[in-house]
């Protein structure tokens, strides 16, 4: 193993040097920081007005078991044919409301902000990052994702999102994984939650192109042929949903449709939202909607600049590709963030040897007072922190939605 040098150039032999180092992972190091990012991600509740539709969809179809043909609710449209994408999302949202209240809302929005955080430390360990860095990169995710964390079918498309980055990531970082096929189920699920599935197979099928491109201009095709084979399995799993191939059609007709562009904040081009929330005079509105998504797209230029690398290129391109739809539909933003934070190798730049020396001390200390009572005392007050945090979050949020049920 190499050692690392001092500033004086002795050797410090035992320590890792940065491209050496184990990875580190929050879910391991700093579970109570994981969970505060999920209260910090769950804490902004407000309830659009498609919950109430969404839940007597979910009971009807409970009814009469099976998904909607035809419209039913609509006077002006009553009896045409519709199509119904989200309507197991709408089937467990009724359940959990019709069973246990707005605390069943509650239950899974903490859920899905709760998986999405935990694939997120997952994607960010794989970039071999330091601590410090994944939990500051982190919370700041869980800030900007708040907002788009409503009662909404939508919560499951960041869940499964975050997973795909995650496995994306073990597969470009570690070599090929058998862990990227749990996608294949992943998308016949994800096909009847929610619409933005579409945009996860978008990730897949670019990230096999581009990595089918490199890997045949280094001589080898076997990887570019198992990702394309994963990546059609994945396609066909989407059909397995009541309406068959023309849930694409309707979710890929609604990014065309020119009424809800001009209708629908968040289906507006990301300058055009700045501009109308500028002259509302709601500066934080602008702040969290538009200005956080560009900060944080300032921020993966900055790290593939710091120091590229071809190994960046496939997560780095789903990245691009993400960040420029955003600039033409506002609703692209919160899953480009997701996709775009720590796909760089350059984080691992970021850690220097001295933090790693740091880092190795921390881990002797840590081992030699691991069955202290203090630092078991330690612990608990951290959890028990945490734990009230959360409640405190979910106390708030019930009080502010006091009136779901009225």
């Amino acid at each position: 193993m190499n050692t690392a040098t001092s500033s004086n150039g002795e050797a410090l032999a035992g320590v890792a040097r940065p491209e050496e180092a184990p990875r580190a992972n929050l879910l391991r190091s700093a579970p109570v920081f994981v969970l505060l990012a999920v209260a910090v991600t769950s804490e902004w509740n407000h309830v659009n007005p498609d919950l109430w539709r969404q839940i007597l969809s979910g009971r009807q179809i409970l009814h009469t078991g099976s998904a909607h043909l035809y419209d039913i609710f609509s006077y002006t449209a009553y009896g045409l044919p519709v199509r119904d994408h989200e309507w197991l999302a709408q089937v467990v949202m009724a359940l959990l409301y019709d069973a246990l209240g707005v605390r069943g809302l509650f239950a899974l929005k903490l859920l899905c902000a709760g998986a999405t955080m935990a694939s997120l430390a997952c994607a960010f360990a794989e970039t071999g990052a330091s601590a410090r860095l994944q939990r500051i990169i982190l919370i700041l995710i869980a800030i900007a994702l708040a907002p788009n964390m409503q009662f909404r079918p939508q919560l499951f498309t960041f869940a499964l999102l975050a997973l795909e980055a995650a496995l994306l990531a073990r597969e470009t970082y570690r070599g090929p994984a058998r862990s990227l096929w749990l996608m294949v189920p992943g998308f016949a699920l994800w096909a009847n939650l929610h619409g933005g599935f579409i945009a996860g197979l978008g990730a897949m099928g670019l990230f096999t192109v581009v990595t089918g491109v490199v890997e045949f201009r280094s001589g080898h095709l076997r990887r570019g042929a198992a990702l394309s084979a994963l990546t059609a399995a994945c396609a066909l799993a989407t059909l397995a949903n009541p309406f068959g191939f023309h849930v694409w059609t309707t979710v890929l007709s609604s990014t065309t449709n020119a009424t809800w562009h001009k209708a629908m904040a968040d289906w507006k081009p990301l300058p055009k939202a700045l501009v109308e929330e500028l002259r509302a005079g709601s500066l934080n509105g602008a702040l969290v909607v538009v200005l956080v998504p560009l900060g944080f797209f300032a921020a993966l230029a900055a790290f593939v600049a710091l120091a590229p690398s071809g190994d960046d290129l496939p997560l780095v391109s789903i990245a691009a590709v993400f960040i420029a739809a955003t600039f033409r539909i506002m609703r692209f933003a919160p899953l480009a963030e997701v996709l775009s934070q720590c796909r760089s190798r350059a984080m691992r730049s970021c850690t220097s040897d001295d933090e790693y020396r740091r880092a190795s001390r921390a881990r002797r200390i840590s081992a030699s007072v691991r069955f202290s009572p203090r630092s078991w005392l330690g612990r608990w007050r951290g959890w028990a922190a945490c734990s009230r945090i959360v409640s405190r979050c979910i106390r708030d949020s019930s009080t502010r939605s006091g009136r779901l049920r009225s």
